[in-house]
């Protein structure tokens, strides 16, 4: 950790007047770990500014039966090149006082700020462990719990369009040995939180264990599961993708639906074995519509090599996966980075009882270029065939940074 000293251009560093006496839970150092950090002496008070962007490219073509399925009335879709900011986060967190938390982090992508968490909570609770009230990532689903600077691919697997994302709500979150729950009541609201009606409550859990861990993380297996007990709002839920490129158009959608619960059930695994791993999920959602009950299912089974030996990195206390640090990063002694290649395998069938919502499958392959723990440059290839329509390609690429 290299210290940036209490002469920083920045003044990061935060001290008391000269003539009052030093106290160590607010005298706050400044220092570098992937990220800038105030610090106590004493370690019961940290904060955090840290920042991300995501600068993508996409190059993409469809065979004309594909569009014109796609296309609206009569008028074939399009799939054009393109290029966006896919994210432009800022965020502050910090642990207070050793026992009460926060954290902010605000999106400005696409020219509009959106609220991507906001909460705050307390931690060393008897039994319960952490809680956390706000907006926050509803406890569902392992590649959904990954941040996005984290992920092995451009973009989330199929099964992203049956997951709960992030909502208001109570969390309760620990960890007891090589056992980790989580679990949470919220509403379904807007992209800054807001949620009005009556009854439109969620209950969402989710449970993993790892069996077995060893090698300084280098050997690790990942069981879990997870359900969520939803009342749509205003009785009505629609799921829809497209292929896993964001500026691709809408392949699949059930339209709205009437529907007064939806029961979303998940299982997750994942093996680390040294510089090799395989991950996997299968999500199930089933709607009560008065009638015949459709349900909707999404999958996706992938492998990870690192080429430089480094292996993917987990967090234990969320039961995630955590950043990427290459062992000699490019320039440094003639370090040439991280280099870790990807295939994956991904569908999602929106198709069954009365709703013809369309069945996906997605092949997809790329590489990662981790120039150094928060440098990335990643390009994807994906192939996307929609049944009984046809086949589009894209090529994705993504320069990151983040700290």
């Amino acid at each position: 950790m290299r210290n940036l000293g209490r002469n920083s251009i920045f003044f990061l560093s935060l001290t008391l007047p000269a003539n009052e006496p030093a106290d160590a839970a607010t005298d706050l150092d400044a220092s570098w770990s992937d990220g800038i950090r105030l610090s106590s002496a004493d370690g019961s008070t940290t904060i955090k500014f840290g920042g991300q962007i995501q600068s993508d490219w996409v190059f993409q073509e469809g065979e004309d039966e594909l569009l014109a399925v796609l296309g609206d009335g009569g008028t074939p879709a399009s799939l054009e090149d393109g290029t966006e900011v896919r994210r432009l986060r800022l965020s502050t967190e910090g642990v207070l006082a050793g026992g009460t938390e926060f954290r902010v982090q605000l999106d400005f992508a696409g020219g509009s700020a959106r609220l991507k968490d906001a909460y705050a909570g307390v931690s060393g609770l008897p039994a319960v462990g952490t809680l956390r009230a706000g907006y926050q990532y509803e406890p569902f689903g392992l590649e959904e719990q990954t941040s996005s600077k984290y992920t092995a691919f451009v973009e989330r697997g199929l099964t992203s369009a049956l997951n709960p994302e992030r909502n208001p709500g109570l969390l309760a979150t620990n960890r007891h040995g090589r056992v980790f729950w989580a679990a949470g009541v919220f509403r379904d609201a807007d992209s800054f939180g807001k949620s009005t009606g009556d009854g439109e409550y969620v209950a969402t859990a989710r449970l993993v264990t790892t069996p077995r861990e060893g090698d300084n993380g280098r050997t690790l297996w990942h069981l879990g599961g997870a359900v969520s007990v939803r009342n749509p709002p205003g009785g009505h839920v629609e799921y829809a993708s497209g292929a896993e490129n964001h500026l691709g158009p809408t392949y699949v959608d059930t339209g709205e639906l009437e529907a007064d619960q939806v029961v979303l059930w998940g299982v997750e695994a994942a093996i680390v074995e040294g510089p090799f791993s395989i991950q996997s999920e299968l999500v199930t959602a089933s709607a009560s519509t008065g009638g015949p009950d459709p349900a909707f299912r999404g999958f996706y089974v992938f492998g990870s090599y690192f080429l430089t030996g480094e292996n993917r990195r987990y967090k234990a206390a969320s039961a995630v996966f955590d950043r990427t640090k290459p062992t000699r990063s490019y320039g440094i002694d003639g370090g040439a980075g991280a280099w870790e290649v990807v295939t994956r395998y991904s569908t999602l069938d929106l198709a069954d009882a009365s709703v013809t919502g369309g069945t996906l499958a997605d092949w997809s392959a790329g590489v990662s270029w981790y120039l150094n723990p928060n440098f990335r440059w990643a390009a994807n290839y994906v192939r996307a065939d929609l049944d009984d329509a046809g086949v589009s390609h894209a090529l994705l690429t993504r320069f990151q940074a983040d700290f």
